[in-house]
């Protein structure tokens, strides 16, 4: 609850008439704090952007939550769908115009864009291209140029990891969400990963430490979280 209170202040506060210049990369927060949250049903029914150039981003970012969703409810077919409207807006030549100093919209559509891939495929079964196309969502986060609040505003490298628990491949996904900690030192969804890579090592001791720090991470969420939102 408070994690969407707090994305609609930022909303309110940096997209108003007199701060638009910050309009196209923090209008669909909200959006991307309900996916975060695994909040499906209510991702599906945010009303689709208007079709106009200053609401590129926003489309592109409602084709691409409207995908996670569908993925995560194993409807690849139409998570498929909604990655190829996004990548046609994606990659359009309206897309790259956006881009300025101020705002590398086409390098955050493609985060997004391998994101969503990558979803899509674990949806199908292609595990092996799921974690292709998850680590190359990694690689366009951290070349991302550095900014506060981030451009990219969702970490990448829990959604490879837990894809990598799923895939059987514990150890390698211990390694990314040992990764994302370093990066966001106590932060609850690597800490919660990394718990259950180690768990599913066998590693209780190691695992039963992480899940303190977790804890303590955790203390004032009012969600219990799933591998299966990621």
């Amino acid at each position: 609850a408070n994690a969407r209170k707090t994305a609609d202040v930022a909303l309110e506060n940096y997209c108003g008439p007199k701060k638009a210049l910050e309009g196209p990369r923090l209008r669909h927060l909200p959006w991307l704090t309900l996916a975060r949250f695994g909040r499906w049903d209510d991702v599906l029914k945010i009303t689709q952007p208007p079709a106009t150039n200053d609401f590129l981003i926003d489309r592109a970012m409602w084709h691409f939550a409207r995908g996670l969703a569908f993925a995560a409810q194993k409807q690849a077919d139409k998570a498929a769908s909604e990655y190829t409207e996004m990548s046609k807006l994606a990659e359009s030549e309206d897309a790259k115009k956006l881009d300025n100093p101020h705002f590398p919209a086409s390098a955050m559509l493609g985060v997004a864009e391998h994101w969503l891939a990558g979803k899509v495929a674990e949806a199908k079964g292609d595990v092996t291209g799921a974690i292709e196309h998850l680590q190359q969502a990694v690689n366009a986060e951290d070349a991302m140029p550095y900014m506060e609040p981030a451009y990219w505003p969702i970490p990448v490298r829990p959604t490879l990891g837990a894809a990598l628990v799923r895939a059987g491949k514990p150890a390698e996904a211990e390694e990314i969400f040992r990764a994302d900690v370093k990066r966001w030192p106590r932060n609850g969804w690597g800490l919660f990963g990394l718990e259950q890579s180690l768990r599913a090592q066998g590693k209780k001791d190691s695992a039963d430490i992480v899940h303190r720090e977790f804890d303590e991470a955790w203390k004032r969420a009012d969600a219990k979280l799933d591998l299966a939102w990621y």
